[in-house]
């Protein structure tokens, strides 16, 4: 299958088949002999299975569509009505039925894609692709077409005929063309498009050219036959209507010479004419007369055989009424025959409208004047009628004609015009046209609509003639039975004998371009494969002069009876700086582009190679053209004849780079990039190497676990880059403690290890401890920061604490926790005891991991206190852990440990969303507690996602946020960012209140309060402890005050534990209190009837709440 059909559906080439073939189908259909839209020249069928088995089966859709277009804009001229308009679909159907099957057989009995260079395969291919699978449009659409009336039954066989014929030949022409042109195997076709495509498209043309001859010569013959038997057809409808008139006129000439005719003698002269001419269907008189005779008028009408007689009028579309009153009158007093025409005795002419204009006429010029058609009244049938007036005259030579009256006759068209239709031929169809009105035609005979100036007939013959005052014309055209009756198949069965010729002449060119196309592949594969053998040579010495300029890498060869004796390669020149053109290379040219120092090592190399060795590799230097030394290693093969060197072959390669590389990756691997520290892994070589000496030596070692104490707090708050600037300074300082022998080393942080490969005893390593902690004594200066950084330190001696590198780590790991618990800024050695700290503080890391998920953790609640009234404001939700065995925890041994391990993170969600819920079954409950403060710890603030996350909290709980208050650590806001401040908006957008907890502990930078939207400040309970007496205190606590009232912050002091706390705190202006002299931090129900006591106590005897 061709790659397009197996790929991606494209659009682009879906559209391009639809309008190629549509284009195809609309110039195809230009050579069909109308009325029949079929064309015996149809490329578009070619171009539909060539599609298909280009594109693969989806483009039968795009066939589909595409002839669906063509044949919908052909029927855009009126070609199609009513259901008609399923055709375009039906015969779109048929293409695309007829792609899709032409296709399944090329492929199941040619291949495709194909050569086509076999005459079997060639036959094959021609034989399917032309007569065999254009039998399912044919076959398919005719049917099709007779079924919705588009043709006649009697076109059926001719339009099978032709289409098949159109889309055999079509397909024979444009599907090899298409197929060499478009093939996925372009390679296959190259050499015989030309050969193929000219001669067909000469064909194609001889054939449309061929066909148009022997349209136009089939179109004149049916054209001089139509035309000889419509115009004697014409001349016999006009002598009828002549007739008409003679008859008028005889009746006039009669009632001109005997004034005084009976009605009986009126019959008597008419009756002959009704049997001549059965169209007729009255001959009358109408006398004239002034409305003062009227009377004497229809009394001498009554008189004779006629005694009901009266005059009447009558309009279109109204029943007869008796005449109204108007100067004049034209009566009826004759109609023949009188059985079909006496309901018109007595009516006054003058009262139909559309013969008041012919009888005006005829009474002005005496000549037979003819009416609009018209219902006649007396017609029961109401058939179309034509009724001409000829005015009678009483002529006197003494005085001016007078006027009498008129005769008139009527005839019905239908009946007037069956007689000479029969001799018509088959399939023309007649329409008589009154066009008197220019703009407005009528129509008095034929088929609906016959009468526009457009019409869909092959031929068409039109005879204008002047009748009665009227100007009327005849029109005959062609009907589908006509063209059926007279068609001649001699043209078109000589188009089965050149669908034959097209394709043998298709096999003949596939078969000789195929031919030729297979020597000239011969040729041109003898030719390619030499000139692959030419290309592969200079490619591979390309290829190996450019792989050598990559590596660097220059090669020589040196013969002994060669002339010239030696060459070399062009990097080799270039590595040398030298030009090829202008020196003669040699070994002792070589040897004097090396380092004068390298020169006896490469002497001895070749004195070796003389001597019988086969093969030698040097790393030495040399110096390149701008005297700069390089790093090269030489490889060299040596060949010997009878003991004597021969022949000596010899690369140079530049490892300069190489070997830069691999010492910064040894660097990288061993070394700490920030402070130039050995690393982990090094510190592991050196550590276990000195262990090796001490164990023969039998002395000890000393390993220190070096931890800078708060460091973490210095990230938090100042951010990494001061953070890292601070630790390259505090490298400085360890390396400026030690011996050059000692190996300090920085293994992940800011904990460092200390090798100290030999002491005399343990007491020396802390000598470098103690040296070591008083150097951290002094503060660190960071970019205008002032940094105060002590360190904890761990000792492990070896062989005391251990013998190998894991124990001793471990060891001194867990001294300096030990160190850090004892206060830091201090050191510690090993001790058996720290083992067993340190395994119970991994195991309570390990159960408070387990603490949440087992529902141990608890909130206990302390109230806030309003420094004025006394009254509770609030209460700060504060976590306990309540373990199972040991039973409450204090906070102060768990929560640094969670905040270590990155537990406080868990902690502090399911302390937040628990004090959510609290505080909804307190209000369901009746108990309000106005505000709730939680803690957030900076690890949790800066989690991402955790504004959602307290969103979902108050979703999920349904707590108000007005009455929650989160309190915020000076670590997680001391660096003002937009992100911060953008997180701080969003939690007040949802109605939280913000605190600042601990303020004054940290490294404080005071333009966040200015920047960020806190509504509160805490006077960590530090300031509190030594208040009113420390002096210190007291000036922080002022201050304090004095900042957050001014930025309108309300401050709570807390850790207030004495009256004298509580009196200073209330007489500075401090707002709220909380501390152990109100309560300390309590469980729900406790905390639930601390609160109803309290306000009991406020409420004044005789009172009730």
């Amino acid at each position: 299958m061709p790659p397009l059909a197996a790929g991606r559906f494209s659009p682009l080439l879906f559209a391009g088949v639809v309008f190629v073939y549509a284009l195809a189908g609309w110039l195809g259909a230009q050579l069909a002999v109308p009325p029949s839209i079929v064309s015996p020249l149809f490329p578009a069928a070619g171009i539909g299975l060539a599609a298909v088995l280009l594109y693969g089966n989806r483009m039968g859709l795009a066939v589909w569509l595409g002839s669906t277009l063509f044949t919908l804009i052909l029927g855009g001229d009126g070609n199609f009505s009513g259901r008609q308009w399923l055709t375009p679909f039906g015969i779109g159907a048929g293409a695309g039925l007829q792609a899709w099957f032409g296709a399944f057989l090329v492929r199941r009995y040619v291949g495709f894609p194909s050569a086509l260079e076999q005459p079997g395969t060639i036959l094959r291919f021609l034989l399917i692709c032309g007569p065999v699978s254009c039998l399912v449009n044919a076959t398919w659409s005719t049917p099709w077409l007779v079924a919705l009336g588009s043709i006649p039954m009697a076109e059926a066989p001719f339009t099978w005929w032709t289409w098949w014929i159109g889309d055999a030949m079509g397909s024979i022409i444009a599907t090899p063309i298409l197929i060499a042109l478009l093939s996925p195997r372009p390679t296959d076709w190259d050499q015989r498009r030309a050969g193929i495509i000219i001669p067909y498209l000469l064909a194609g043309l001889f054939m449309v050219l061929a066909l148009q001859q022997a349209s136009t010569r089939e179109t004149a013959t049916l054209r001089t036959q139509f035309d000889r038997d419509t115009s004697i057809q014409a001349q016999l409808l006009r002598s009828r209507f002549d007739e008409q008139l003679t008859i008028l006129q005889s009746v006039e000439r009669h009632l001109t010479a005997s004034p005084q005719v009976s009605r009986e003698s009126f019959r008597l002269f008419t009756a002959p004419w009704f049997e001549r001419y059965p169209g007729m269907a009255v001959v009358g008189w109408a006398e004239w007369s002034p409305r003062e005779n009227l009377p004497d008028l229809a009394a001498r009408m009554r008189r004779g055989d006629q005694p009901e007689f009266r005059v009447f009028d009558h309009e279109a579309g109204a029943p007869p009424r008796t005449s109204g009153k108007t100067d004049e009158y034209l009566v009826v007093l004759y109609a023949e025959p009188a059985s079909f025409n006496a309901r018109a005795i007595g009516l006054n002419l003058f009262s139909i409208t559309p013969s008041t204009h012919a009888i005006a006429h005829t009474r002005q010029t005496g000549q037979p004047e003819a009416s609009a058609a018209l219902q006649l009244v007396q017609d029961p049938e109401k058939k179309l009628s034509i009724v001409v007036y000829q005015g009678v005259f009483q002529r006197d030579a003494s005085t001016p004609p007078q006027f009498r009256g008129v005769v008139y006759t009527a005839f019905r068209l239908d009946d007037t015009l069956a007689a000479p239709l029969f001799s018509l031929p088959p399939g023309v169809e007649l329409c008589l046209t009154d066009r008197t009105i220019a703009t407005a035609p009528q129509r008095l005979a034929g088929s609906p609509g016959c009468e526009s100036a457009k019409t869909r007939s092959v031929f068409q013959y039109d005879s204008p003639f002047p009748f009665a005052g009227r100007q009327w014309e005849i029109r005959f055209t062609t009907g589908p039975g006509y063209l059926a009756g007279h068609r001649s198949w001699e043209s078109w069965s000589l188009l089965l004998a050149a669908l034959l010729l097209l394709g043998l002449l298709g096999a003949f060119l596939l078969i000789t371009t195929a031919h030729t196309h297979r020597i000239g592949m011969l040729v041109d594969q003898r030719t390619s494969e030499l000139r692959r053998a030419t290309a592969r040579l200079e490619a591979n010495q390309a290829s190996l002069a450019h792989a050598q300029h990559i590596a660097r890498l220059g090669s020589w060869v040196w013969e002994a009876d060669a002339t010239p004796g030696m060459t070399w390669s062009d990097e080799l020149y270039r590595l040398l700086g030298l030009d090829p053109h202008q020196i003669e290379p040699s070994l002792e040219l070589l040897a004097s582009r090396l380092v004068p120092e390298e020169r006896p090592g490469w002497e001895s190399t070749l004195a070796e190679l003389r001597a019988g060795r086969s093969s030698a590799t040097l790393d030495t230097r040399l110096l390149d053209a701008s005297g700069t030394p390089l790093l090269v290693h030489i490889e060299l093969e040596a060949s010997h004849q009878d003991d004597v060197l021969t022949r000596l072959v010899g690369t140079l390669q530049d490892v300069t780079s190489t070997r830069e590389a691999e010492a910064h990756i040894h660097y990288l691997a061993h070394y700490d990039t920030l402070t130039g520290l050995p690393n982990r892994s090094l510190l592991r070589d050196r550590v276990n190497q000195a262990l090796a000496a001490a164990q023969r030596q039998e002395h000890p070692l000393a390993l220190l676990f070096i931890d800078l104490d708060r460091f973490k707090k210095v990230n938090d708050t100042l951010g990494h880059p001061i953070g890292d600037r601070l630790l390259t300074v505090a490298a400085e300082r360890l390396r400026s403690c030690i011996r050059d022998e000692d190996t300090m080393a920085r293994i992940g942080g800011d904990e460092f290890m200390l090798l100290i490969p030999h002491i005399d005893f343990p007491a020396r390593a802390a000598v470098v401890a103690r040296k070591i902690v008083d150097q951290f004594a002094q503060p660190f200066t960071i970019d205008e920061h002032e940094l105060t950084v002590t360190v904890s330190i761990g000792i492990a001696v070896f062989p005391e604490d251990g013998t190998d590198f894991d124990t001793l780590v471990k060891h001194a790991d867990t001294a300096m926790f030990s160190a850090k618990e004892g206060g830091r800024n201090t050191f510690q050695f090993f001790t058996a005891e720290m083992d067993v700290r340190a395994y119970e503080r991994l195991l309570l890391e390990n159960q408070l991991r387990r603490a949440v998920e087992r529902n141990e953790l608890a909130l206990y609640y302390q109230p806030q206190i309003a420094a004025g009234s006394g009254r509770i404001i609030g209460a700060e939700a504060l976590v306990r852990w309540r373990h199972p065995e040991k039973g409450l925890v204090p906070p102060i041994q768990f929560i640094p440990l969670a905040e270590e391990s990155g537990l406080i993170v868990d902690i502090g969600n399911w302390v937040l969303r628990e004090a959510c819920r609290q505080q909804v079954a307190w209000r369901k409950a009746g108990l309000i507690i106005p505000r709730i403060a939680v803690n957030i710890s900076a690890l949790q603030f800066r989690r991402s996602g955790f504004v959602a996350l307290v969103r979902r909290a108050l979703a999920e709980t349904g707590a108000d946020p007005n009455g929650l208050e989160l309190e915020l650590t000076e670590s997680a806001l001391m660096e003002p960012t937009d992100d911060t401040e953008r997180q701080l908006a969003n939690l007040k957008d949802l109605g939280l209140s913000l605190s600042l907890d601990d303020f004054g502990t940290g490294y404080s930078n005071l333009a966040y309060l200015k920047r960020y939207p806190l509504d509160q400040l805490k006077i960590d309970r530090s300031f509190i402890r030594d208040l009113p007496a420390d002096a210190e205190d007291v000036a922080i606590t002022s201050a304090t005050l004095s900042l957050g009232r001014s930025l309108g912050l309300t401050v709570v002091a807390e850790g207030v534990e004495t009256p004298a706390q509580r009196d200073f705190v209330t007489n500075i202006g401090c707002h709220a209190m909380q501390g152990f002299l109100f309560s300390p931090p309590l469980p729900v129900a406790e905390f639930e009837a601390f609160v109803a006591e309290h306000r009991a106590a406020a409420i004044p005897a005789g009172k009730t709440a």
